[in-house]
């Protein structure tokens, strides 16, 4: 009788969640059936889109590599179950606000003993892509200013004192990367964090050629993720130089990522604003919004669902793949 009421809370669990997935999925898929609509698919640069299709695999292979340094301290683990423990992150983070899942879901790959380790490491490896993305929105900003570009009711994203305040918040956010360590004596201080403090203490084993090479691959990621999308604005006919392109996505990934939203908002931030940093190149909305809609699917939709069925218990003879 237990075993049968666990299989159905299973079952209901992931009728949920598909369920859930499709309402999330809804306003991306309205915004392509009315791009359909105007513009039918037929203008659509294939050669541009698949380009940007087939850079989904370094795009989450450089982030497992990424993740597979993070928790190296923690557990030693190969890139393969990294992999498979990148893509379990995915669902719970599709449903969590600004991806708060991926602690939850990547550390279920790791032994029981080290997943509360896993998921601050998890947290941590987030924070390496912070100050890569202040970096470019800082000399996104100081570009435009420079070309003269304004953005209507949003001038201050062009203004020096905007760069200015994202340098110093990856600066800060740098110091913070490079010494985690001071977290440990503040947690011992409080009866609330006590328990966790040495769940901290992993941090000092970090050396800084580890540190500095999560970084590298931030950049690195970064960058894959900026091409494309600019590959997708390109394929749906915006016109918009690369240097501009380069600089726009910056600007938009720079404020996006920072702005605190549930997941079924996300697509509304995202449309606002790169329908907002895209007006001067576009003065139709629709195709920047069509554009996050097609980026969400390839790069979120598609390996959320991959993700899924990697929760499929395996059986007892399988090799465990945390080795």
């Amino acid at each position: 009788m237990k075993k049968r009421v666990i299989l159905a809370l299973k079952i209901l669990a992931v009728i949920a969640f598909y369920v859930f997935l499709y309402k999330i999925s809804i306003p991306h898929i309205e915004q392509l059936k009315e791009y359909y609509q105007i513009n039918g698919f037929s203008d659509i640069r294939l050669n541009l889109f698949a380009m940007a299709a087939i850079l989904v695999l370094p795009n989450w292979l450089i982030e497992s590599v990424k993740w597979l340094f993070a928790v190296k301290p923690i557990q030693e683990i190969s890139l393969k179950t990294a992999i498979k423990g990148v893509l379990k992150g995915i669902p719970p983070s599709t449903f969590t606000p600004n991806r708060l899942g991926e602690t939850v879901g990547r550390p279920t790959v790791l032994n029981p003993q080290h997943r509360v380790e896993g998921g601050i490491a998890t947290l941590y490896n987030g924070i390496s892509q912070m100050p890569v993305m202040l970096i470019f929105t800082a000399a996104a900003s100081f570009y435009f200013s420079a070309n003269g570009t304004r953005f209507i009711h949003e001038e201050y994203l062009t203004k020096p004192l905007f760069g200015i305040v994202a340098l110093i918040g990856a600066a800060l956010i740098t110091a913070l990367f490079y010494h985690p360590k001071i977290f440990v004596p503040t947690t011992q201080k409080y009866r609330l964090t006590k328990k966790l403090a040495p769940k901290l203490e992993f941090f000092a084993r970090y050396n800084h050629q580890e540190q500095n090479t999560l970084l590298i691959l931030s950049a690195i990621r970064f960058f894959i993720y900026c091409t494309q999308n600019y590959l997708v604005i390109k394929a749906l006919g915006i016109n918009i130089g690369i240097i501009d392109g380069y600089a726009a996505i910056f600007l938009i990934y720079g404020i996006i990522s920072f702005v605190p939203r549930p997941a079924l908002a996300e697509l509304g931030v995202r449309c606002s604003v790169s329908a907002l940093i895209l007006a001067p190149y576009s003065p139709n909305p629709l195709l920047p919004a069509a554009s996050s809609a097609l980026l969400w699917i390839i790069n979120i939709l598609i390996p959320c669902i991959i993700g899924t069925f990697l929760y499929i218990p395996q059986k007892k003879h399988q090799k465990n793949f945390a080795q």
